[in-house]
């Protein structure tokens, strides 16, 4: 069989957990269409008002919460199946990614304050201008909402949860169309603003009840008072100042990635205008409406692929299986050229039709008819390439898929598209020619990309980028971090545990003759574990205390005063020492006792989950 049983399963996997993500990523883009819908009914000035805020709301201020949200792809879904275990560190992520959001979103508020003075420096009408202006300032009371309603989304599709934001759309696109056509009918055009900025709060509010009363609230860290700027070394805060340089890293190119492509669509459609400048004329900017809103439209369903298959694969390497991230990779990347193939004979069978679907008027319809056969090119290569760059998002190599953007859209797109409408005089169709070119030689890239991935070496980075930023344990104000678990030391110079033991014998002895046994006796509660399993699949798994008290063949006790004081030394071991050290040390430590290498095999049979537990809660 030419496809693997293991790709079969990732593909099952992929179709099932994608579904979710397109109908909410659908209903998520009915918001803004509805705002533009309700204004349209007050007028041509308040319809073109409502359509010019809302590109430039999208380009401006949307784009760049979604394209810096796209670190959380990474970091959330590597960090919640990591071996590490303490899953906290995806809340801690989406914590930091909230205080980067609040710095990009302030300039972005001061900006759209003064749209109305913006659109009438680039000669807008100044009606249209001054209903732009009041519609972009009541939108910037939905900003930070949507920039919460964005991170928090994604940390729950860290966890397999891609079903929740789909309830809570399910609930705010009705509750959206409701509030903008009723404000709309009370307040006159600043009520559809409005209804828009309240809808987003009603869906921040809907997440978090799930969030609390549901399911997902298990990765969100304590919040504690002393979070502040006296801890800033240490990577368990949200103030450190090493984890940012790795979350811009990811985030400006992720913001690269989504700002370049939207912001080369406007720049295409005002060419459009300039096509045809007989007054009275339509056909080109009517057709390019056309064919962007199909292009976005045929987009939905890669898109929610790509946003599963950047989850799978970053969940996979976070819990150090490369062969299971390359297998969901190749899954992922069947699946796209299938839809993309669906698509294209989609827009071939029905090119003579396809433009009634958005206007009655016959020569859009036509020039629409006369394009398509092009853009079915460009729906190929974009459909794939999009499914590629979600892979890449869950390897943690958004810029990839950033430089690819930026060459294809601004070094080769625009110039060559300009070159052909204008000079060659192929009109639009030149300008869809450049695209469909250059996005299929950003598909080749990438894909090449994904297919040449070290996958190994993908995990190992996943892992490494998990724990170095992973939070420490029950650190008072006095705890700095030690020289060898800096995260700008490299691991070469790391000294081993060997080296310090000798310092660090007397101290243990010290602190375990200080202290009590502890006493085991009736110790039945639940412990969290972590399983490597994936979200959503496997499920959360518990084990019992006694798992580490008892022969789990035998059912006998295994505890005595030299076995309780061999779990304090590895407990205060394991907090001390490196992971590579603290394995070296332990080894030594065994062979050295013939009593507690007699002990160690039922011992080890609950200890493996135990070890997998050490951090959190203090514990």
């Amino acid at each position: 069989m030419w496809v693997s049983q293991n790709t079969l399963l990732e593909l099952r996997w992929l179709l099932k957990n994608a579904s979710p993500i397109v109908i909410s990523y659908l209903l998520q883009n009915s918001l803004q269409s509805v705002s533009v819908i309700t204004a349209g009914h007050l007028g041509a000035s308040e319809l073109a008002a409502a359509s010019l805020s809302s590109m430039f709301i999208t380009v401006t201020g949307l784009s760049v919460v979604l394209g810096t949200t796209l670190c959380l792809d990474t970091l959330c879904s590597q960090s919640f199946t990591s071996n590490e275990g303490n899953k906290q560190i995806v809340g801690l992520h989406v914590q930091r990614c909230l205080v980067l959001l609040a710095c990009l979103c302030a300039p972005v508020m001061v900006l759209w304050w003064y749209t109305e003075g913006l659109f009438l420096l680039l000669k807008q009408d100044p009606v249209v201008a001054q209903l732009s202006g009041t519609y972009c300032r009541w939108m910037i009371l939905g900003l930070p909402a949507f920039a919460l309603f964005e991170s928090l989304k994604k940390m729950l599709q860290a966890q397999g949860l891609f079903r929740a934001p789909s309830f809570v759309l399910f609930i705010g696109a009705p509750f959206n169309l409701a509030a903008s056509f009723s404000l709309t009918k009370s307040l006159g055009f600043p009520g559809s603003p409005m209804a828009a900025a309240l809808t987003y709060w009603v869906l921040v509010l809907l997440l978090l009840i799930y969030i609390l009363k549901v399911d997902g609230s298990q990765v969100w860290p304590r919040w504690r008072c002393d979070n502040g700027f006296q801890h800033e070394e240490d990577p368990g805060y949200i103030l450190n100042w090493e984890a940012y340089r790795t979350l811009l890293k990811l985030a400006i190119p992720g913001m690269l990635l989504i700002c370049s492509e939207s912001w080369a669509y406007e720049i295409i459609a005002l060419a459009a205008s300039w096509i045809d400048t007989t007054p009275g004329s339509h056909v080109n900017q009517g057709a390019q409406s056309v064919l962007v809103t199909s292009a976005t439209m045929l987009y939905t369903l890669p898109f929610g692929l790509g946003i599963a298959s950047a989850n799978r694969v970053g969940n996979s390497l976070g819990s150090m299986q490369p062969e299971r991230a390359r297998h969901a990779a190749y899954a992922a990347l069947m699946v796209s050229c299938l839809v993309a193939l669906m698509n294209v004979l989609t827009l071939l069978f029905s090119r003579n039709v396809w433009g009634f679907l958005f206007t009655d008027d016959q020569d859009v319809v036509q020039a629409v008819c006369r394009i398509l056969p092009v853009m079915a090119m460009f729906v190929m290569s974009d459909n794939v390439a999009g499914v590629a760059d979600g892979v890449l998002n869950g390897q943690g190599r958004q810029h990839i898929g950033a430089w690819c953007n930026l060459v294809v859209y601004y070094l080769t797109s625009l110039p060559l598209g300009f070159l052909l409408c204008f000079h060659v005089g192929l009109g639009l169709v030149g300008i869809w020619i450049a695209l469909a070119l250059s996005i299929t030689m950003a598909c080749l890239v990438t894909v090449y990309v994904v297919l040449k991935s070290d996958w190994q070496k993908e995990a190992l980075l996943a892992v490494q980028r998990t724990k170095i930023f992973a939070p420490t344990q029950d650190r008072g104000p006095e705890h700095k971090l030690s020289h060898w678990s800096s995260p700008s030391r490299p691991s070469s110079l790391l000294p081993t545990a060997m080296d310090n033991f000798s310092s660090d014998k007397e101290k243990l002895q010290a602190s375990i003759q200080s202290q009590p046994l502890p006493d085991y006796t009736g110790l039945t509660h639940q412990v969290p574990v972590s399983n490597n399993g994936y979200p959503g699949e496997v499920g959360r798994s518990t084990m019992t205390q006694d798992a580490l008290v008892y022969d789990p063949t035998t059912g006998q006790s295994i505890l005595s005063a030299v076995t309780a004081q061999r779990q304090q030394i590895e407990q205060s071991l394991g907090q001390s020492c490196p992971k590579g050290g603290y394995h070296t040390l332990r080894m030594h430590y065994t062979t050295t006792s013939l009593l507690f290498s007699l002990l160690i095999i039922p011992y080890c049979c609950g200890y493996r989950g135990k070890r997998q537990i050490r951090g959190v809660g203090g514990q």
